[in-house]
């Protein structure tokens, strides 16, 4: 049973994919193409957030060892970055919320003078 709770008949039944097919994929003697994965990922349930990543970690199951580790690394620098760009939009929405309360707080003290 997969960790969806589908068997992998019933998976090959609403994928339309044979139940070898399905076998293949699972023990990694076959890559599923881009379309054959969108669909699996719809029928297993895999969030949208987690599509890019297994989507890489399949890519990188079939290169050669030396190109896994350069492809690993690339991938690390990337969430790193992302990380970064994340926290700086988060810095950059607590700078305009204390803009925003400044502005409000020097009306309200124009108002009373």
């Amino acid at each position: 049973m997969d960790k969806s709770g589908l068997e992998q008949q019933e998976i090959a039944r609403k994928s339309g994919i044979s139940k070898q097919q399905i076998s293949n994929l699972k023990s990694g003697q076959r890559r599923p193409n881009p379309d054959c994965l969108i669909h699996l990922f719809d029928i297993l349930g895999v969030p949208a957030q987690d599509r890019q990543r297994l989507n890489d970690m399949a890519a990188i199951a079939h290169l050669p060892a030396e190109s896994q580790e350069r492809f690993i690394a690339i991938l690390s620098r990337l969430d790193a970055q992302n990380l970064e760009i994340q926290r700086r939009i988060l810095e950059s929405h607590a700078l305009k919320a204390e803009s925003d309360a400044l502005k409000l707080r020097v009306t309200e003290l124009e108002r009373g003078l």
